[in-house]
């Protein structure tokens, strides 16, 4: 449960960290594009992630994506600082901003507590997807090594 709960404070944490850029890029919806936040704060960071690691040499890793997050709430700052009617626009949308928090909230505990009940990896495609969430999770750049021809030029 704990680790559940750390992955939601995580997910929101970068989130947040997308607020005002999402306000900026969807400022001719209605909503302002406010719940459109975290999708698109884990779409820049995911890419860049990948991005940075398949062209460069700096390592895909817990640093990298610690870096992105900062680098992705420093434009956030910055958007506040060059355009202080940005943080008025998400005061303005603060209610819908809460009403889909708590959606959110509601939706990751019943897929935490229907996860909890099976979470065997067994059956249909439950093994392929552990073995490619290890064979990222080791990777040291992108694109990572396909498992299933390991040891194969």
């Amino acid at each position: 449960m704990i680790e559940a709960l750390r992955w939601y404070l995580a997910l929101t944490l970068v989130g947040a960290g997308g607020l005002l850029p999402a306000t900026q890029l969807f400022s001719t919806l209605r909503s302002r594009g406010v719940l459109f936040a975290r999708p698109l704060a884990l779409l820049v960071i995911a890419e860049a992630a990948w991005t940075i690691s398949a062209i460069t040499p700096i390592a895909y890793g817990s640093v990298l994506l610690i870096a992105l997050v900062a680098a992705l709430w420093a434009w956030s700052v910055a958007i506040a600082w060059r355009r202080p009617d940005a943080v008025q626009v998400l005061r303005a949308r603060l209610d819908l901003l809460l009403a889909g928090e708590a959606l959110t909230a509601a939706l990751f505990a019943l897929g935490t507590v229907v996860r909890a009940q099976a979470p065997d990896a067994t059956n249909t495609e439950k093994p392929m997807d552990l073995m490619l969430l290890q064979v990222i999770r080791h990777t040291d750049h992108f694109p990572a090594r396909d498992a299933w021809f390991a040891g194969a030029d």
